[in-house]
């Protein structure tokens, strides 16, 4: 199973976390390689638009479609956004024994215990903690906005992804419902 999360969200996390990292103090940076060092300055003086754009291998291999590329285990190649997407949601659907959304974190935990039948007392959801993003520093740019081939497929993704989420949370609470009202 699997978490997603939304893709600038998820992008936005990892300039905060290089950031941080971005320091000769810091274990990362003193183990890590000068393109590595140089997406890490990166992530500390750029805005979303110039970091998601960078021609550094570690910014394209960790920012460019990567819940799609992970889901499916390859690249895109030459195949459009579109149908990337297309395909990892497929696979998401068919392979993927269950999945939640980091935004809906607490809901997405719920499905825990009724996926593994599990008794109520095995997840106390007043511990769960939920990692929020602070998008103070980053200039938040319109989906629409984004260039082509670094999230597109992603977003697409996360879309239908929440979509059936959505669906399946209603579903959940309607058989829950029922069960409390039936006789």
């Amino acid at each position: 199973f699997t978490m997603l999360r939304h893709p600038v969200s998820r992008v936005i996390s990892l300039m905060n976390y290089w950031k941080e990292v971005a320091s000769p103090d810091s274990w990362v940076w003193r183990d890590s390689s000068a393109e590595d060092r140089a997406a890490y300055d990166l992530a500390g003086r750029a805005d979303l638009s110039e970091f998601i754009t960078a021609r550094n291998d570690k910014v394209i291999d960790q920012v460019h479609n990567l819940a799609c590329r992970r889901i499916l285990g390859e690249p895109q190649g030459g195949r459009s956004e579109l149908v990337f997407a297309r395909l990892a949601f497929e696979c998401l659907c068919e392979e993927a024994l269950w999945f939640g959304l980091q935004e809906e974190f607490a809901w997405s935990a719920l499905h825990l215990p009724l996926l593994f039948r599990l008794k109520k007392s095995a997840l106390d959801a007043g511990q769960l903690r939920q990692n929020v993003t602070t998008q103070k520093r980053v200039q938040i740019m319109g989906d629409g906005d984004l260039p082509e081939g670094v999230l597109g497929a992603d977003l697409i993704l996360y879309e239908k992804a929440q979509t059936l989420f959505q669906r399946r949370v209603h579903s959940m609470m309607s058989h829950i419902y029922a069960a409390l009202v039936s006789p």
